[in-house]
């Protein structure tokens, strides 16, 4: 082979090889667009809906066979777009679109009027299964059960991280918190956000939508806090303890590396959220309990408090 012969080639083979780049980066993609589109619709479509409580209960009412038949063939178009997908996306950019349907789904029915009522439960029910449990993030699944906690419905009962639960006690939520307290000769600090007051055993008509704001039906909050936001917010906290706060049917517990603080529920007389930190005024205490939740759960332990002193208050 002749020295231009050889320089043909190698400028060859860099052009093959720059058209074959352009093709794949075009199939990727295609490929990615399409699967959105099927993502979008199976979190969007009202078929999910009737799927996901089908599955959920296991009835199948002849009033939803047409949806069901529709959703057979939405799950169809999903599962091709995305083997087609996988071929040319790396997985761990696919679990993220997934993911992010995800939110996007949660937040859509619940940012709706805070709850997250039967047919909104049977639409993330489906597309979860669908998806995988694994890509409902964190905050998802909080802003989820807050939603269904709103529309009157407790969660399955989970077991405390360091509680011992009493006999016949149920525990609904458990999460990482601290004990804080104001500075000694501090004043209220500017920028700070503004209580807004849990409304403790209310009856039907009022529920906790968030602590962003208030109108004529209770509080509201476009989407959950995030953990960074949450810090900064108890910034100007003293941290007296760190450990974990348990709810049950009964009493809500904070459990620390230096002390536990037990307050029943029908000792509480009220309980305001002011960023990601709960206050606490109990009938058997002067001063108030300070518990800063980080991880955005805040309004998910305050739905939670409405629900449960309905049935705690004094007799």
């Amino acid at each position: 082979m002749s020295f231009l012969d050889s320089i043909l080639d190698r400028f060859g083979e860099r052009k093959a090889a720059k058209e074959a780049a352009e093709q794949l980066s075009h199939d990727q993609t295609v490929a990615w667009n399409a699967y959105w589109s099927t993502l979008v619709a199976i979190t969007t479509r009202p078929e999910m809906a009737a799927f996901g409580l089908a599955a959920a209960t296991g009835e199948q009412p002849a009033s939803i066979l047409g949806d069901l038949e529709n959703a057979g063939v939405l799950r169809h178009e999903m599962e091709q777009a995305r083997a087609k997908a996988s071929k040319l996306v790396a997985a761990e950019q696919l679990f993220n679109l997934e993911r992010h349907a995800l939110d996007l789904l949660v937040n859509r029915v619940v940012d709706n009027d805070g709850m997250v009522d039967q047919r909104e439960y049977g639409q993330v029910f489906a597309c979860s299964a669908l998806l995988g449990s694994d890509r409902m993030s964190p905050a998802s699944i909080a802003r989820f059960l807050f939603g269904r906690v709103n529309a009157g419905y407790l969660p399955d009962p989970v077991e405390p991280v360091a509680l011992l639960l009493k006999r016949g006690e149920s525990c609904y939520f458990d999460h990482e918190a601290q004990l804080v307290a104001q500075p000694k000769g501090a004043v209220g600090q500017t920028g700070q956000p503004q209580p807004v007051p849990i409304p403790l055993g209310r009856q039907a008509g009022w529920t906790w939508q968030g602590s962003a704001g208030v109108d004529s039906g209770g509080a509201h909050s476009d989407a959950a806090d995030s953990s960074e936001a949450d810090n900064e917010q108890a910034s100007g906290l003293e941290i007296l303890d760190r450990g974990r706060v348990s709810l049950t049917d009964r009493r809500m517990v904070f459990t620390g590396t230096r002390k536990s603080i037990d307050m029943r529920l029908n000792k509480l007389n009220a309980a305001w959220v002011a960023g990601p930190v709960l206050t606490l005024h109990r009938s058997d205490r002067v001063k108030p309990t300070l518990i800063a939740l980080p991880d955005a759960s805040e309004d998910l332990a305050a739905a939670l408090l409405v629900l449960l002193t309905q049935s705690a208050q004094p007799k």
